[in-house]
């Protein structure tokens, strides 16, 4: 088999970004190829429990039912094929003693008539694990190294393809409930990004630097003062937000002063690292306006 003859297979990988449903044509048209009689591509998050099937076929409905319940986040077929090379196709031959002795194989594939298994990992960590994977029946040989191959040329497509998808859900989803909390808050907040832009800001935020002397948001999207530049203490509580995302236990910096030229124009500028689900990530900056004595 060459290139070629997977350009369908690469060419649902992408086309099902914006139509899911070609996610099941692509488990459909590679298990044809390769002689699979079951198959699946499979998104679980174990934060808050739930299974996304983007392609089933060949399973049966009643153990699909149960699965959740009984093996969300402890699929052994999953914690095998996950020791192993990254971005390649395994069959279960490699393990298969000792699947073969665990509770998933007895009592989830054995009794729905399949032995054989090929797969890979599409997306391995903390709370997400991905995969997809194709069975045969029991009495079936084993996947060929030929059928691996198949598996292996449009793997990184199909990894690719999964990310972006995961990537819009996440966004669509977190970027209307972040923005209703933000525009909700009575103080002026503005969100940036692990790169320091500004992505987010609420009404009051807005209103306060239309009438700030001082600060301003710059054509590339980072806060500066009114001259270009970006305010020495300013840019370094950022810089230690950004530096500090990964480390939850650090406190954030002292708030900065930010003086005015006009009457009640100064404000407190306090720059505060997140991290939410899926690595989103970035810093939240709050406006205290302070009043001159």
């Amino acid at each position: 088999m060459t290139k070629n003859d997977n350009s369908d297979l690469v060419e649902l990988c992408y086309t099902s970004i914006n139509e899911v449903e070609g996610y099941q044509v692509f488990i459909e048209t590679l298990s044809q190829k390769i002689c699979a009689d079951a198959a699946d591509i499979v998104l679980e998050n174990t934060a808050d429990g739930s299974c996304q099937t983007l392609g089933s076929l060949g399973f049966d409905p009643t153990f699909l039912e149960n699965y959740d319940t009984e093996y969300l986040g402890k699929n052994p077929w999953f914690e095998e094929i996950e020791k192993l090379t990254p971005n390649k196709s395994h069959t279960d031959e490699i393990f298969s003693e000792k699947l073969e002795k665990s509770a998933y194989f007895n009592e989830w594939v054995k009794p729905q008539g399949l032995e054989h298994s090929i797969g890979a990992v599409l997306e391995s960590q903390r709370d997400c694990n991905g995969w997809i994977g194709l069975s045969r029946c029991t009495g079936s040989n084993h996947f060929s190294d030929k059928e691996k191959v198949v598996i292996d040329i449009v793997l990184p497509h199909l990894k690719r393809s999964v990310s972006i998808l995961k990537r819009l859900n996440i966004d669509e989803g977190a970027t209307k409930v972040f923005s209703m909390a933000v525009g909700c808050m009575a103080l002026p907040i503005i969100v940036l990004d692990n790169q320091g832009r500004v992505v987010e800001m609420n009404t009051k935020a807005d209103e306060f630097l239309s009438k700030n002397s001082q600060l301003k948001i710059s054509v590339s999207g980072h806060i500066q003062t009114h001259c270009g530049r970006t305010h020495a203490k300013i840019g370094a509580a950022i810089y230690q937000a950004l530096t500090t995302l990964d480390k939850p236990e650090v406190l954030p910096p002292a708030p900065v002063i930010v003086p005015g030229h006009q009457q009640d124009d100064a404000c407190s500028f306090e720059a505060v690292h997140y991290r939410g689900s899926y690595g989103l990530s970035g810093v939240v900056v709050v406006l205290r306006p302070v009043r001159k004595l």
